[in-house]
């Protein structure tokens, strides 16, 4: 907010303004709250006859159902506010043709799209809870769910794929995806960073210490090829396949190809379609190896084009993607036993957001103060209480580093916190053994909280 001649700063958020954190950030001066405050003041100028210079975008979604990145209501919120803002933008600027007097209009249909979209995937809920147990099964048995895409919809499948990290602790390999395309669908200016990352790569996979133990030479080689090249010979009956595939013949055709491929070496295989509603889209194909497969088909009715890019696929077919990329693993995971209520009691604490979170979780389900909660938290991301008055003054990104390539943090954490409120003295390794006697996290945390519970 200092160059306002240059930036127009925007803040989109689900939260009132007055329950923005005031918590330090580290090598900075101000909090979230100071920078919202500073936007208030140049979004709402007191003077009547002044220019507003920022804007603050709050939308009501209501409560969520369950939390966790951007697979919450929030999250769904933002994509299609985005996504319609920036179809405008390109309107104005003439980049996508129209002018302004139709702006209000697309937007209005767009917004429209998204909402018929919405109505549409949760039609299919049977179909996507057919798929769900399948992925369920999958992660119970130690097996892994794979996405194969094409087009922005693929993408839809990579940002899924990526949450589940640090939203249910999920290892990196439990949930991946693959892009027909690869890095020239995603249109980033820096190229194929596999390629610009390997040397790196190296370097830190030949350092000490636990931050390097998950660096793989793969970790960027995110397409069809990589698929085919080191998971194929790898898949078993426990692994499911997913196709993530829209009306674009070429890319399509490569993912079922690779899905295929999949199926014949006994992994299990599903299909998510999302396409027009044109004889020739209802006309489509699914794979005869499928197990189950969920259709979205949807007919257009913005006034404009909204894709912009060569691999975009219209934003509602996108937005259908999401849902059912959503629900799949979300569910997934609800059978895998991470989730207690609506809360990821199994995160991992891999940044500064997360670290709080988990600190009102363990709070939540231990039933202690916050500051019971943190230094529960704390030693249990380092293992190790004779040093606590020394840990509970680091730094919260030095808690992240150690957190962020540690197992089953949070539901450790309990443990030692519903310890410390009964006055036992448990050390982080017993609190591993109780955890080890009910591999279900979910089940572990509900027997602490009532032991005479089956």
């Amino acid at each position: 907010m200092q160059h306002l001649d240059v930036f127009t700063p925007v803040l989109l958020g689900f939260n009132p303004l007055h329950l923005a954190r005031r918590i330090k950030v580290e090598q900075w001066h101000h909090t979230f709250a100071s920078v919202c405050e500073q936007l208030v003041q140049v979004s709402f100028p007191q003077v009547e006859a002044a220019k507003a210079q920022g804007f603050i975008l709050t939308p009501i979604v209501g409560p969520e159902p369950i939390t966790g990145s951007t697979r919450m209501k929030g999250g769904s919120a933002t994509k299609i506010i985005l996504d319609v803002m920036f179809v405008r933008a390109f309107q104005l600027a003439k980049l996508l043709g129209g002018g302004v007097e139709s702006a209000d209009q697309s937007v209005a249909a767009l917004l429209q799209e998204c909402l018929l979209a919405m109505q549409e995937t949760y039609l299919q809920a049977r179909a996507i809870g057919q798929v769900v147990q399948l992925a369920g099964d999958s992660l119970r048995s130690g097996g892994r769910i794979l996405y194969l895409g094409s087009d922005s919809l693929g993408i839809m499948g990579l940002i899924d794929a990526s949450e589940c990290a640090p939203t249910y602790g999920a290892t990196y390999d439990d949930v991946r995806g693959f892009l027909h395309g690869c890095f020239d669908t995603l249109g980033n200016v820096e190229g194929n960073l596999h390629e610009k990352a390997a040397p790196a790569q190296q370097q830190l996979a030949s350092s000490p210490g636990p931050s390097c133990a998950t660096v793989g030479s793969a970790t960027f080689d995110i397409g069809l090829g990589s698929f085919t090249r080191n998971m194929l010979p790898t898949l078993s009956p426990r692994d499911l396949v997913i196709a993530i595939v829209s009306d674009n013949p070429s890319g399509r055709d490569a993912v079922y190809r690779t899905l295929e491929a999949a199926s014949g070496r006994g992994s299990k295989t599903a299909v998510i379609a999302c396409t027009g509603a044109s004889p020739a889209s209802a006309a489509l194909q699914l794979p005869a190896s499928a197990l189950a497969a969920v259709r979205v088909r949807l007919q257009r009715t913005s006034p404009i084009s909204d894709g912009g890019l060569a691999a975009s696929a219209p934003i509602h077919l996108e937005f259908a993607a999401k849902l059912v990329c959503n629900a799949i693993t979300t569910g997934a995971h609800v059978l895998r036993g991470k989730v207690l209520g609506n809360h990821m009691i199994d995160l991992r604490v891999s940044n500064t957001k997360l670290f709080h979170r988990a600190i009102g979780i363990i709070s939540r389900f231990a039933n202690v103060d916050e500051a019971m909660a943190r230094d529960s938290l704390v030693r249990s991301i380092h293992t190790d209480s004779s040093a606590l008055s020394e840990l509970a003054n680091l730094d919260i990104s030095e808690h992240v580093r150690v957190a962020t390539t540690s197992q089953r943090v949070v539901p450790r954490a309990i443990v030692l916190a519903i310890a410390a409120l009964r006055n036992q003295n448990l050390s982080a390794q017993a609190a591993n053994a109780m955890l080890d006697s009910h591999p279900i996290v979910r089940d572990a945390v509900r027997h602490l909280l009532n032991p005479s519970r089956p």
